[in-house]
């Protein structure tokens, strides 16, 4: 139930070579979350998401910077989403 600006964090992924990031996401929602490896760090990429009452994947290409990193995903938009899983694909 993330609303405008809610972020979700997890730590600590070995990335290496990272480049498409998916997210596993439903709600009653139209935005995009961003892809961040600190709290208040630049933002890598933006992942669109839209309305959709069943579980649907959405995808970009973002590159996760190699090494030990965390990440964080923040909501920016209309409704809410729910964020169920996010894969990181070289």
């Amino acid at each position: 139930n993330m609303k405008d600006s809610a972020t979700a964090g997890f730590k600590y992924f070995d990335c290496k070579g990272i480049n498409r990031v998916k997210i596993k996401v439903r709600g009653y929602c139209r935005g995009h979350f961003e892809v961040k490896t600190s709290w208040s760090g630049e933002v890598l990429g933006k992942i669109e998401v839209g309305f959709s009452n069943v579980w649907k994947e959405y995808s970009a290409d973002i590159s996760i910077p190699d090494g030990i990193n965390a990440l964080y995903f923040t909501y920016k938009g209309e409704g809410s989403a729910s964020l169920a899983s996010f894969t990181l694909e070289k």
